[in-house]
């Protein structure tokens, strides 16, 4: 599986204002700082969690290959269809067709049904194809659309940072049990 990031959120869930706000900072001399410290950590909580906090699209190819592990796929006992989890949740368009690559042809994909981010082809994947999907993800336009929980998540990794003068690089105990019950399920 590829993952691309097409079209990247255009805002963050937390403002400049209300990080400031957070870490009590009054001057403006660290803004670029906690601004970047923001991106990170929502990225982050967008990578423990297998989610994007506000709207975003993304391109996924999926690889079927004989006999290889994929996460984010699954065939029936039957064999009779796959199961393709989207790997950024919450869904919520598909921009354009779904698309089968194989050797440089391309052809569109008209018989498919989505659940909550799964696609269920009726038919198994050829092996050695490649279901192409580009979609939109998130929880919405603005910051005020994203769940609370998330927010904090990357005001607590913003303050760690910035109280330590380092990047957020991984989620430490605390933040993870907060964010767990969240994390997206892969189909094993």
């Amino acid at each position: 599986m590829q993952l691309t990031l097409l079209e990247p959120p255009e805002c963050e869930p937390i403002s400049l204002q209300e990080a400031k706000l957070f870490l009590r900072v009054e001057t403006d001399a660290d803004d670029q700082l906690i601004q970047h410290l923001v991106k990170v950590g929502r990225n982050i909580v967008e990578e423990f969690t297998e989610s994007a906090l506000i709207m975003q699209t993304w391109r996924v190819d999926f690889l079927v290959q004989p006999r290889t592990y994929e996460p984010y796929l699954s065939r029936s006992t039957s064999g009779k269809q796959d199961h393709f989890l989207l790997p950024r949740l919450p869904f919520v368009s598909f921009v354009g067709p779904l698309k089968i690559l194989k050797a440089n042809k391309e052809s569109i994909l008209k018989v498919y049904q989505v659940n909550e981010g799964t696609i269920v082809l009726d038919c198994p994947l050829p092996a050695d194809h490649t279901l192409r999907v580009d979609f939109k993800c998130g929880y919405g336009e603005a910051a005020a659309d994203v769940p609370e929980v998330f927010r904090q998540a990357v005001l607590k990794l913003v303050a760690e940072s910035y109280e330590n003068r380092t990047g957020p690089s991984a989620i430490g105990k605390n933040i993870a049990d907060i964010l767990r019950p969240y994390c997206n399920r892969r189909l094993v």
